[in-house]
């Protein structure tokens, strides 16, 4: 499942605006957001990733690499399709490093906000061990 394909022109037809935080510049959270055909305006980057900590979203090094849920993350894609909409979304990837070697190792996560209340949250366990976004368009009840 991609966001650009399949997540946001749902949310669109909804009404529901898609916005994304990231770690970085503004200047490299722009050049991501073209890389990956999202809307500038709807990309918000961090240099200090104020927001990640703010969540406690997880990070470091097992947690990254080494929790069981990157390879299961990793065996449901490949046994799926081939990872497909891996390698698909990897093709267009370009390096944009962060301030910080540490802010690699942050795992992120999915936030839904209706209104000010939030009405879905998940806390990547590990690397690829993305939200089912299908539970999170439906936690709108679109």
């Amino acid at each position: 499942m991609q966001l650009r394909r399949d997540v946001k022109p749902k949310l669109d037809d909804a009404g529901i605006k898609l916005l994304m935080v990231s770690i970085g510049t503004a200047s490299s959270g722009e050049e991501f957001a073209r890389g990956i055909d999202f809307p500038a305006d709807g990309l918000f980057a961090s240099e200090d990733n104020a927001c990640y900590d703010a969540l406690n979203f997880y990070s470091g090094l097992m947690r990254t690499f080494f929790d069981k849920s990157t390879a299961n993350a990793m065996q449901r894609r490949f046994s799926a399709d081939g990872a497909k909409d891996l390698k698909d979304v990897m093709s267009n990837y370009k390096m944009l490093p962060p301030k910080q070697n540490t802010q690699t190792l942050i795992q992120g996560g999915v936030v839904c906000f209706d209104g000010t209340q939030d009405v879905f949250f998940h806390k990547d366990e590990g690397t690829g061990a993305h939200a089912d976004f299908d539970e999170a368009i439906d936690a709108f009840g679109v």
